[in-house]
């Protein structure tokens, strides 16, 4: 489990204050709402200037490098700073997560045994080293670690849900439901609750039961709009409209969007979370407009969405619009194109490398479409768009070894 970074000293404290977004940093686009990524970019080169040496900046640093997917910039972030002080655990436990991005598994599994060493009474470093042999598909060992973890801190929730996705992989659904369960019982808040929920979710759609996972998705949104949790309640609407959108059910995923919508402008929420929510409505209508076949309606939402966007400077949202165009592109044929915008969205979503490689295949390169079906097969998440992309990306692999197969 990733764990942000904590305690800096008190003068480097003073100037870390203005950064605010890039404390427990993990990259997700909510950390950078206020969408001040070159802000927080500068103050961090100034914390670098004035305290080169301190471990925590150098974790900082590598905090938010990660945060921008530039995980070789985070390694070397990350060894500095255990190589400042090699008794400091949380480095190893980051550049073990780094290391495993850039594909470095012996080195990232020799980190976070690093971590265990330094921390074995406590559960985040088992759970870290889970998620690894999670990844390399060593399923029965990643539960020991979790269960680990589970005897340090039985109120550690993600180690349940680390457990669960084990068996999603193991294709055993029921047990990695009934782990995602005991992980909602027990979950000390409304965000662990709604995050066990959404787990739920994607193994349906991971089985290929579009209706449960559809089912799950409107009890989610039930549940968290009568707890006043706005945001997760529209972002489940999305949830059931992103399934049903690749399931070819245009009609009933409207209904979702619109149900989204109306959740997303909300009055009682704050003027700068509405404006964000923007993003989100265009982005989801315009996919929408995509899947029915209608591309120039889709342009259309998708340059006023480039316009909006242009005045933020959030390279996430940039990314996120790349991806669109390049589904734009890739529907209507254009494969070269939709290349150029898939190289520019997210360099770490499963989901871009599934329609990069139906570009590739557009384009007649089955060799690059078929490392990308491979890495998509292997990747051993748990969420929804990899959920759909993975079966999809096996499929292919099987097809090509049936067709290399003398008859």
């Amino acid at each position: 489990m990733l764990i942000g970074s904590r305690n800096l000293n008190c003068v480097a404290k003073a100037v870390a204050a203005k950064i605010g977004l890039l404390f427990n940093f993990c990259g997700n686009p909510c950390d950078q709402a206020d969408n001040n990524a070159a802000q927080a970019k500068a103050h961090l080169d100034k914390l670098l200037t004035l305290f080169p040496n301190d471990k925590r900046v150098n974790l900082l640093a590598g905090n938010y490098y990660r945060g921008q997917s530039n995980e070789q910039m985070a390694i070397q972030a990350f060894t500095k700073a255990t190589q400042l002080d090699k008794n400091y655990a949380a480095a190893y436990n980051q550049l073990g997560y780094s290391l495993s991005a850039q594909g470095d598994y012996k080195k990232a599994e020799t980190a976070f045994q690093d971590y265990i060493r330094l921390r074995p009474n406590s559960p985040n470093p088992y759970d870290s080293y889970a998620e690894l042999l999670l990844k390399l598909g060593r399923y029965d060992e990643s539960i020991a670690q979790y269960r680990k973890a589970l005897e340090k801190d039985p109120a550690f929730g993600g180690s349940l849900a680390g457990i669960g996705n084990n068996y999603i992989f193991k294709r055993d659904y029921e047990k990695a439901r009934q782990s995602y369960q005991e992980q909602f019982d027990r979950a000390p808040n409304l965000n662990q609750k709604i995050g066990a929920m959404n787990l739920m979710i994607a193994s349906y759609v991971h089985e290929g039961k579009t209706a449960d996972a559809v089912q799950t998705a409107e009890r989610l949104a039930k549940f968290a709009e009568e707890q006043k949790q706005i945001q997760p309640a529209a972002g489940a609407h999305s949830t059931a409209a992103f399934i049903l959108l690749e399931a070819g059910k245009f009609e009933e995923a409207a209904k979702h969007l619109a149900e989204a919508d109306r959740l997303r402008d909300d009055p009682s929420l704050p003027e700068r979370v509405r404006e964000n929510n923007r993003i989100g409505k265009m982005s989801n209508h315009a996919y929408l407009l995509m899947a029915q076949g209608k591309f120039e309606e889709a342009k259309v939402q998708l340059e006023e969405l480039s316009k909006f966007i242009s005045t933020r400077n959030n390279p996430l949202e940039q990314r996120r619009h790349n991806e669109l165009m390049g589904m734009l592109e890739l529907k209507q044929g254009n494969h070269a194109k939709a290349l150029e915008h898939f190289a520019k969205a997210d360099p770490e979503d499963p989901y871009v490398w599934y329609y990069t490689a139906q570009a590739y295949e557009g384009k007649g390169d089955k060799q690059n479409a078929k490392m990308l079906y491979r890495r998509i097969a292997d990747w051993n998440q748990n969420d929804t768009g990899y959920a759909v992309v993975r079966p999809r990306a096996v499929a292919k692999l099987e097809e090509d070894v049936k067709a290399s197969k003398p008859r």
